[in-house]
C-alpha cells in the first residue's frame, strides 16, 4: 500500500478551507451586444484567443446553461492570479463560439482583463 505524496501533506486539509468562487455579475448593454455581435472571431481569432487565455492559466467550461438556458462558457481565473482569482466569468449565447466569443470580449475589451469584485448582498439594490 502506498502512503500517499509526502510533499503534498496536508493538501486535502488545505482544499476544504479554499474559499468558493463567485461569479462575475455583467450584463451587457445593449450597445454592448451590438459591439460583441460585430466584432470578427473567425478561426484564425478563435484560436489565437485560446492561447493567450491557456497560456495565462485561465480555465475554459462549456456546457448548456439551465439558469439562462442558452450556450454557456465559464473562464475560471487562475490561483495566482492577483486580480481575478476566486472569480468566474461568463459568456452567453446561442452557441458556444457565441457564448466564447462574449466571455472573451468582456475580459479583453470591455474589463481590460481586470474583472470587477463581486457585489456583497449588502451591496445590491433592493426593489422596495
Amino acid at each position: 500500500m502506498g502512503r500517499g505524496d509526502p510533499q503534498n501533506k496536508g493538501a486535502a486539509r488545505r482544499a476544504q478551507f479554499r474559499p468558493q468562487a463567485e461569479f462575475v455579475r455583467y450584463d451587457l448593454t445593449e450597445a454592448e451586444k451590438a459591439k460583441v455581435k460585430g466584432t470578427e472571431f473567425d478561426e484564425i481569432a478563435l484560436v489565437e484567443t485560446i492561447e493567450k487565455l491557456t497560456q495565462a492559466g485561465y480555465k475554459m467550461t462549456f456546457r448548456w446553461d439551465d439558469y439562462n438556458e442558452c450556450q454557456g462558457c465559464w473562464l475560471l481565473a487562475p490561483e495566482n492570479d492577483e486580480n481575478n482569482k476566486g472569480l468566474i466569468l461568463t459568456g452567453r449565447g446561442s452557441t458556444s463560439l457565441k457564448a466564447f466569443k462574449q466571455a472573451a470580449w468582456l475580459h479583453f475589451t470591455r474589463f481590460k482583463e481586470i474583472w470587477p469584485q463581486p457585489t456583497s448582498k449588502r451591496e445590491l439594490e433592493l426593489d422596495d
